[in-house]
């Protein structure tokens, strides 16, 4: 559009844009003022000249991305489709002229770049890879976006001729809400020498990670807090998971860190042991594993086998109660153990209800064992070895502590051997390296909740998590292994004592074994 303007030079000396109006020559065309002085048309103070201009407006000089707004609230993640959550996005740009003024009924072209499988512009009921949209009164052309199946991350493009053209900031599709099957708490030690210490617990600190995963096994994009509880030590009370970085790597995406410490309620709950448990002077192994529980809002997460993204009866679903901490191990609430009351909070304890729950609050449980010194040692002291001439002899022998739980891994411990009398034979021994772990096995697997020793499978209509242990045939760690070669001929009869040590984090204890060496 072109507008025509009048400067007038003179007295006058301003800017004006005008309605157009009728005129004749003569308005265009003024006489010579009285005075003669002003001449034909440029001369006196009272005269001026009108000159003719044009100024160019409402042509498109640039265009900006002004905002990406799901429903009202801006964002920068889409929830991934069928998850309910911000599926749909508006992305909207700004084109303006070289004043900087809006322009009106322009064509914008938008596309996406790298977009995942099915995310597209969505216009009305229809789907599609690019758009024309005008912009509006205000200058600004908005197109909307349906997320697509499958996590990834894109930008729109939005351009108005070659040289003018725009990009939104990386928008993330993610999964949003968590589900309880692929929720998990894992922390860097299984093993913490709490009880390593003339007044336990000895101050001991470890890192675990929880993982938030959504039940199409995608990470949970979203922040998200996570509530801690512990059954011993202690621990923050919730952690926010990290969100989706729209403007670099993603690796901790759904993920969090909190730190747990040793130093709090002590000692863990005092249990009755289980079938094959091994039971030492301080009592049995469990006596020493600590519950932890982390929990948060999300749904249960069920296998879509029609995928049309809800729950169809006679779909497998992982039932959960409300989350506890299951201080004596018996997969069920008992009274006196914490239980967060929030599904629903009613002022009871509320048990897997049979049902599929939307939105619930699911939950998920790791542990720590504490061990202490290694006051038990394998084989007893009172057995006397006797070595032959030139024989060969093996001496395997284990540590364990009051519970008969064995030592915390790598600098923690180490393995220690010395002979009282080394004047007969010879011993070559080999330190055992220590794997941090419970001693014992832990397991907690999918069940079928109709028959709890059967695990789940796609034939299971209804699921649950349960924790199972198992113990080996020794309760000793296995520590330092001896292997005793027999002096030459004659046989000169002597004694020794073989001391095999253990030290744990700085105190040593060290047990011996006598032989005879012929």
């Amino acid at each position: 559009m072109r507008l025509r303007s009048a400067l007038l030079f003179g007295s006058l000396a301003s800017f004006v844009i005008a309605a157009p109006i009728a005129c004749s020559s003569a308005d265009l065309h003024p006489p010579p003022s009285e005075s003669g002085d002003g001449g034909g048309g440029g001369g006196g103070e009272g005269g001026g000249t009108l000159r003719d201009t044009s100024i160019e407006t409402g042509v498109a000089a640039s265009i900006a991305h002004l905002s990406t707004l799901c429903g009202t609230t801006a964002c920068g993640i889409m929830g991934i489709k069928k998850s309910g959550f911000q599926e749909l996005a508006d992305v909207s740009f700004v084109v303006k002229d070289a004043d900087g003024h809006p322009v009106i009924g322009v064509p914008v072209t938008f596309e996406l770049e790298s977009p995942p499988t099915g995310t597209d512009f969505l216009t009305g009921t229809t789907s599609a890879p690019m758009v024309v949209i005008n912009t509006d009164t205000m200058g600004v052309a908005t197109a909307r976006v349906e997320s697509g199946v499958t996590l990834g991350v894109f930008t729109v493009i939005a351009t108005v001729s070659p040289t003018i053209q725009a990009k939104s900031p990386a928008i993330g599709v993610r999964g949003v809400t968590p589900a309880n099957r692929g929720f998990k708490l894992q922390c860097d030690l299984k093993n913490m020498a709490a009880g390593g210490d003339p007044l336990p617990p000895k101050p001991l600190k470890t890192n675990c990670q929880v993982t938030l995963i959504d039940r199409f096994n995608n990470p949970v994009g979203k922040g998200t807090t996570i509530n801690l509880k512990v059954e011993a030590g202690a621990i923050a009370s919730s952690v926010q998971s990290t969100p989706f970085n729209g403007t670099g790597a993603n690796p901790d995406e759904g993920k969090a860190t909190v730190e747990f410490n040793t130093v709090g309620t002590y000692p863990a709950v005092d249990v009755a042991a289980l079938p094959g448990e091994f039971t030492g002077p301080g009592g049995n192994q469990r006596d020493g594993l600590v519950t932890i529980l982390a929990y948060v809002a999300g749904e249960e997460a069920f296998d879509d086998n029609n995928s049309n993204g809800q729950w169809d009866p006679g779909e497998n679903f992982i039932d959960q109660g409300e989350p506890f901490v299951d201080a004596n191990d018996n997969n069920q609430w008992d009274p006196g153990e914490f239980y967060a009351d929030v599904a629903p909070s009613n002022g009871m304890y509320d048990p897997p209800n049979t049902v599929w729950d939307k939105q619930t609050t699911i939950w998920t449980t790791t542990y720590i064992l504490y061990s202490g010194f290694q006051t038990q040692q394998e084989p007893p002291t009172s057995s006397t070895i006797d070595v032959p001439v030139g024989a060969v002899k093996q001496v395997t022998v284990g540590f364990a502590d009051d519970h008969f739980n064995g030592p915390p891994a790598g600098a923690a411990t180490t393995f220690g051997f010395a002979r009282a009398n080394p004047a007969r034979g010879a011993v070559a021994t080999t330190f055992e390296t220590i794997l941090d772990g419970y001693g014992f096995t832990l397991t907690r697997s999918l069940y079928d909740a109709a028959n709890p020793t059967v695990g789940c499978s796609a034939g299971v209509a209804r699921c649950v998590w349960l924790t199972n242990f198992a113990f080996p045939a020794s309760g000793y760690t296995k520590g330092i292994t001896a292997v005793l070669t027999g002096g030459a001929a004659p046989a000169n009869l002597t004694s020794d004592t073989l001391l095999f040590s253990s030290t744990v984090l700085g105190t040593k204890i060290e047990k011996g074994v006598p032989t005879t060496w012929e």
